[in-house]
């Protein structure tokens, strides 16, 4: 289904990004503008950097793709992200910004001074982290590219990592930030447009959710839907609302007992699946690297929680926006993606149901400003998730571990850049081998992944005067090692764990293990690390 209009509005995200990396190319002229973006950025800016660095591909395709797959179980998924932020102004942002210096190992080495081992696993659970969620944005930019403008899944992945790869290795997170401020203004108002669009098409909030009602998750109707064939290219919103309701009463007359879009029961069928998702989704918001490392960007800690202030009005009316985009494709997109699961276009039916819409209500134009708001998201957090394991891998392992301190600027400059080039190699060749996975349900996993290692750790870390280095390690490891295992169960198909089910989501076994590591053996050891450092912290 290739589109002119779509391309063009590609690639002007592409050229304005590209842009803005050269700008901040020649102003980079240190480590700290590389990591840190010389602590000079204006909070309104870090608040719409912090959208778009949050709102990824998962966030801008997978949020309405999954409630219009699945209902309103996915809903708990943009609740969780949003709720994730006010934890994050309550108990992480400004303080963060107080203590560490370039990564998120530095909040736990301010604390615990010379702990190489806090920073080398820091440093590998950020890695991890960045890799799972950036998989799913690239396989996001291989089916969108490859639907939209008829490119070839590989080459879509290969030209989004290039792109990412230049501007981190150009300005680092500088590059990146300035970049991402621009690239939220148009994932934000692409997602506006369209949830107004479809509010005036069905003539109010109340007559979209009479209507879905009347429509059952497309992920359970597939096994009772007939396929068909579709020209997606013809259909217009009032035939294709008609053609759905009509497909959903066939699939209701042969199974009446199926739960309907605004009723629970299509993903997570019980009360523990529905609770660690909601966990993981929460607590990882103050894990996720990407998100942390900006903090450190801000002249002054006030600063830091302006900008978290902020970016919660943001991304909670994007997301708001989001779940009306999701029940409304799901009811007058209903017969389009079930068909599309149906018929073996599985990746379509999960990613592109918002660009769908985009077209169905605005034709090509709102179909090019909606593959240009992904891409722009895309874009977006590719470069914060590379920025962070960038940083990392550059300052914690080879600055402060192999040279011990005694890199020279121009020398981590140099690697730097040599890291972004290996994590983007990474990251493409993730997103060519796991084509066709769901991209909002990796970067759930992800979530877990960074709840169960960082956030358990760093709540401790500046807020529990008794933690201790060896609580801090145990913490950390625990956590990690619980959620990945859990986490490659679930994708293995495994069912069950022993006695112990495998749930959707891991965190409801690996952040309470996380916990409870770091308490027993902080309890058991007295290295409580400096008493200037929560003076400092809460002062």
């Amino acid at each position: 289904m290739f589109s002119v209009v779509a391309l063009i509005m590609v690639i002007i995200v592409a050229i304005v990004t590209m842009g803005i990396a050269w700008w901040s190319y020649r102003r980079v002229r240190s480590v700290q503008d590389f990591y840190a973006a010389g602590r000079s950025v204006p909070w309104i800016l870090i608040a719409w950097a912090l959208t778009s660095n949050y709102l990824s591909a998962a966030s801008f395709l997978g949020v309405a793709g999954g409630i219009s797959n699945f209902g309103l179980d996915r809903v708990w998924d943009p609740i969780g992200y949003f709720a994730g932020w006010v934890l994050v102004l309550l108990v992480a942002a400004e303080y963060i910004r107080k203590v560490g210096k370039f990564t998120v190992a530095d909040i736990l080495t301010e604390r615990f001074s010379g702990a190489p081992e806090l920073r080398a696993l820091a440093m590998i659970a950020t890695v991890i982290i960045s890799v799972f969620y950036m998989i799913p944005q690239m396989i996001g930019a291989g089916s969108l590219m490859s639907l939209l403008l008829d490119w070839p899944y590989h080459v879509a992945v290969v030209v989004v990592g290039a792109i990412v790869v230049l501007v981190v290795m150009l300005g680092g997170i500088r590059s990146t930030l300035y970049s991402q401020v621009f690239q939220a203004l148009v994932l934000w108002f692409s997602m506006l447009l369209i949830f107004a669009a479809y509010m005036v098409a069905f003539g109010g909030p109340s007559n979209l959710l009479e209507s879905s009602w009347k429509v059952p998750p497309p992920a359970l109707a597939k096994k009772y839907f007939e396929p068909k064939e579709i020209d997606v290219n013809q259909i217009t919103f009032r035939t294709a609302l008609q053609e759905s309701l009509k497909a959903a009463e066939e699939v209701l007359q042969k199974n009446p007992e199926l739960p309907r879009l605004p009723q629970p029961g299509a993903f997570a069928r019980d009360v523990w699946n529905q609770f660690s998702l909601a966990l993981g989704i929460i607590m990882g918001t103050v894990g996720l690297p990407h998100v942390l490392v900006y903090f450190y960007t801000v002249p002054k800690p006030s600063d830091a929680r302006k900008g978290t202030v902020g970016a919660i009005f943001n991304i909670g009316l994007f997301y708001l926006f989001s779940i009306f985009v999701g029940f409304a494709a799901g009811t007058a997109l209903f017969y389009v993606i079930t068909n599309w699961l149906v018929t073996g276009y599985v990746p379509w039916a999960k990613n592109m149901p918002v660009v769908m819409s985009g077209k169905l209500l605005g034709g090509e134009l709102l179909m090019g400003l909606a593959a240009a708001g992904a891409f722009a998201a895309i874009l977006s957090t590719v470069g914060g998730l590379m920025v962070a394991a960038t940083n990392s891998v550059a300052y914690d392992l080879y600055a402060n571990i192999v040279r011990k301190g005694k890199a020279s600027e121009e020398e981590q400059l140099f690697v730097a850049r040599l890291v972004a080039l290996g994590v983007g190699a990474v990251a493409i060749v993730g997103g060519l081998l796991l084509k066709g996975f769901d991209v909002s349900y990796l970067v759930v996993l992800a979530f877990g992944i960074a709840a169960s290692s960082f956030a358990t750790t760093l709540i401790m870390n500046l807020w529990w005067d008794k933690f201790t280095r060896s609580g801090a390690v145990a913490s950390m490891l625990v956590g990690l090692l619980t959620s990945v295992l859990f986490v490659l169960l679930r994708l293995s198909g495994t069912k069950a764990l022993g006695p112990i089910p495998v749930l959707v989501q891991p965190a409801l076994y690996s952040v309470p293990a996380s916990f409870i590591a770091g308490i027993v053996v902080s309890k058991l050891t007295s290295d409580t690390g400096s008493e200037e450092f929560l003076k400092k912290l809460h002062s």
